[in-house]
């Protein structure tokens, strides 16, 4: 019995007055180590303070989804998931998450749609069940693009994220190793997006600006949620600042660009005339 009191009494101690003290040690090196960190990070906005952990990815894909005529069919979004075949460079297992929205309350909820979005749920996980890069994201409320974003941008590790739009497949291949190159060399490419059109200049004082990097012509262009590339610091940046209010980012985005195209812009991929790099499928409005 007296050996236990003892060993009871020491263990007693070290954590009322050793553990403390290493656990604070331990809490100073993170904080160095966050500093550190920080002081690498090459590509942030205003703000910034938030950086991800090191990976054996350099990027990510964020592929949004939510209710369409079509589903439960995965067959739109599967295009989309097939079309990344067209980022060459991009790393084998790169990690994938797909969300999937809730139901608009003044909208689309009833009885049928939430029928069908949980057969379009249960079809995803199904057909990605085998394939460890792809994990599938649900919201059980309408949350529109900005809170299926921060879902999904709190669990990525990497420096880099596409976004893309479930019926917006990549036409086009994309040089994903320039491009990541690009951004790594010049502060002015913080967000690049794939048009769908033709790339063309936009009007207006100081948003005439082209770009050209790693072989590559990056136009100066107005903000849209179309597929973009960017780091996972600006969009964790961009969401604290617009809130948990459901909308599409494009709309505060493109209200702030008429103050300053530079920094609220976006720089399209490819010159001039080159394009378009993505195609619309337009879930919303297909049957079939």
């Amino acid at each position: 019995m007296g050996t236990r009191l003892i060993f009871q009494t020491a263990v007693g101690l070290f954590f009322l007055f050793v553990l403390p003290k290493q656990l604070d040690v331990l809490w100073v090196f993170a904080r160095i180590r966050s500093v550190m960190l920080q002081a690498t990070e090459d590509r942030k906005i205003e703000g910034n303070t938030h950086i991800p952990p090191y990976t054996n990815y350099d990027s990510s894909i964020i592929i949004t989804s939510s209710i369409i005529p079509t589903h439960p069919n995965i067959a739109i979004i599967n295009k989309t998931l097939h079309s990344l075949e067209m980022l060459q460079g991009l790393p084998d297992g790169s990690p994938i998450f797909v969300t999937v929205d809730g139901l608009d309350p003044a909208k689309s909820d009833n009885t049928e749609n939430r029928q069908r979005l949980q057969d379009y749920v249960r079809n995803l996980r199904l057909n990605f069940r085998n394939d460890d890069r792809v994990k599938i994201l649900t919201s059980y409320t309408f949350g529109h693009l900005t809170n299926s974003l921060k879902m999904a941008i709190e669990l990525v590790d990497t420096k880099y994220v596409y976004v893309v739009q479930h019926d917006f497949p990549f036409s086009k291949p994309i040089n994903h190793t320039a491009l990541v190159e690009s951004m790594k060399k010049n502060p002015l490419l913080h967000i690049v997006r794939f048009n769908k059109r033709k790339n063309a200049k936009m009007a207006g004082p100081g948003c005439d600006v082209v770009v050209h990097s790693s072989g590559i012509d990056f136009v100066l262009n107005k903000w849209s949620d179309n597929n973009h590339f960017t780091t996972k610091n600006y969009y964790f940046d961009m969401l604290e600042r617009l809130g948990p209010s459901p909308r599409a980012p494009e709309s505060p985005m493109m209200y702030a660009q008429n103050s300053n195209c530079s920094l609220f812009g976006q720089y399209l991929y490819g010159g001039v005339g080159y394009g378009p790099y993505i195609e619309h499928l337009d879930g919303r409005n297909t049957d079939n």
